[in-house]
């Protein structure tokens, strides 16, 4: 498989109906000549178990005859590729380094696997590869080496929100593979007391995470890289702030309420005789959090900045494009289901659900991967470097609702009114696109044109310019 991201043409034409002809008929000799014979060549260079990127590939080809237009544009092109490769074939190495890896040599399949996993971690998005847009494929693509944890670890050192999408995201096997491999790192075993409810605190945060098993073990999971990742440095007070952040802002465990949790926690491991390391770590924060000269500096702890990865001027591809056809619906759903309240969400957890469910009304499948939410971050008002838990499970109830707004759509948009909700979702809803992400929050869509858009003409509401109640700016859309 070769990708392809953009293939763009300049050509100077001898008269206005020559160009015209051209622009009619280039796209069918693309696909039915060039293509085939660019991917035929593509395949004698390429190695087996490695991946070759190229940056960008410039052609200048001499005059063409009118005459013959067609044939000497494939000829010339292919020419010219054949001949770049020949040249530029480079030498198979290990790489480490981001840059070398984006700029135009072989990459062994494990380590491009790791470069497109270590951006998606950063950003939520999985580039353009011929690997897999499928996180779990992804990964098990990974060659897990030492090379590798020293760079996951320093990854979580420089920006500790990256956990978050980590346990948010990441596939449970994977996890469990990396995991097995980082010497001292704590067991689960160790927290199920807590699970079990052996000691007070765990009521009421239980209660706070509304009895959502998920969240519990993924919380759990928070204090455990936080352990961990304390061992590594000699310094916690950074992890010790960046705990409380997340977990206030994603679990809704307050800072007092993590203190006697921690505290518990070490009492119990002390007079269990237990990991003494372990019960230091929870005792040191009580300690920094509770005493008031650590107290002081732990305030004052600067804490991580995370990185905006995605930067304006962007393109971004999506295959959920048609989304935007449900906007004037996506209100009265979330109020519905006590997702948000007078427009506000409830909690980050709750827009985190209103994402997901916007998903589900485009495929109907509960199984959801960040990297294809997006055009869902946009409308529902998160920011597109925020994570999303794609592990919230989608309640009965919330399905039903979700399958009787796409019967509302139906019914309001009289010419589709006897077509079925998986017709809809397969024409209309599942389309590609392009995002373009630019200043001061805006945005702009272009969705793929089809034969049947020209039902949209008696669409009874507007969707050229989209604005939901959780968006700063408009996104302007075109289509048809």
């Amino acid at each position: 498989m070769h990708l392809l991201q953009q293939h763009t043409f300049d050509i100077q034409c001898s008269s206005q109906a020559f160009g015209k002809e051209i622009q009619r008929q280039l796209a069918d000799l693309l696909e039915k000549e060039f293509y085939p014979k660019l991917d035929d060549l593509l395949d004698q260079y390429t190695h087996p178990n490695h991946i070759w990127s190229i940056d960008v590939l410039e052609l200048q080809l001499p005059k063409i005859f009118k005459e013959n237009w067609k044939t000497e544009l494939v000829q010339k092109s292919l020419q010219q590729i054949e001949a770049y490769l020949k040249d530029n074939n480079p030498v198979i190495r290990a790489l480490h380094n981001d840059a070398e890896m984006a700029s135009g040599a072989f990459l062994p399949k494990g380590e491009h696997a790791g470069f497109l996993f270590f951006h998606f971690l950063k950003t939520g998005v999985l580039l353009e590869n011929t690997l897999s847009k499928d996180l779990n494929v992804l990964t098990a693509a990974i060659e897990i080496t030492p090379v590798f944890l020293k760079k996951l670890l320093e990854f979580f050192e420089a920006d500790f929100t990256c956990i978050a999408r980590w346990i948010f995201s990441v596939p449970v096997l994977f996890k469990a593979k990396i995991t097995a491999q980082l010497a001292g790192f704590p067991l689960t075993a160790v927290f199920r007391v807590a699970m079990d409810e052996k000691i007070p605190t765990i009521s009421p945060l239980r209660k706070r995470m509304q009895g959502d098993k998920i969240l519990e073990v993924q919380w759990i999971e928070l204090v455990q890289w936080t352990e961990y990742l304390y061992r590594k440095r000699s310094s916690g007070e950074v992890f010790y702030k960046e705990f409380l952040k997340l977990s206030e802002r994603y679990w809704q465990v307050s800072a007092a309420e993590s203190v006697l949790f921690f505290k518990e926690m070490a009492q119990i491991i002390t007079e269990n005789k237990g990991d003494s390391e372990m019960a230091l770590f929870f005792k040191a924060f009580v300690q920094s959090a509770t005493d008031e000269n650590h107290a002081s500096a732990f305030r004052k702890a600067p804490g991580f900045e995370p990185v905006k990865e995605l930067q304006p001027l962007e393109l971004q591809y999506i295959s959920n494009a048609g989304l935007v056809l449900l906007h004037p619906f996506l209100k009265t759903l979330f109020e519905q289901l006590g997702l948000c309240e007078n427009e506000i969400w409830k909690t980050e957890m709750h827009q985190h659900k209103a994402i997901l469910l916007t998903q589900y009304l485009i495929t109907g499948e509960e199984k959801i991967q960040e990297n294809e939410l997006l055009l869902n971050k946009v409308l529902c008002g998160l920011a597109l470097e925020d994570t999303v838990n794609v592990q919230l499970k989608i309640k009965k109830k919330e399905k039903e609702k979700c399958h009787s707004l796409l019967e509302a759509v139906l019914e309001h948009w009289t010419v589709m009114s006897g077509s079925s909700k998986e017709a809809l979702q397969q024409t209309f809803l599942q389309r590609e696109g392009k995002l373009d992400i630019q200043m001061g929050n805006t945005y702009e869509l272009w969705v793929e044109e089809k034969g049947f858009d020209v039902l949209l003409a008696q669409l009874p509401w507007g969707i050229g310019m989209v604005k939901t109640p959780w968006m700063e700016n408009y996104l302007t859309c075109h289509w048809n």
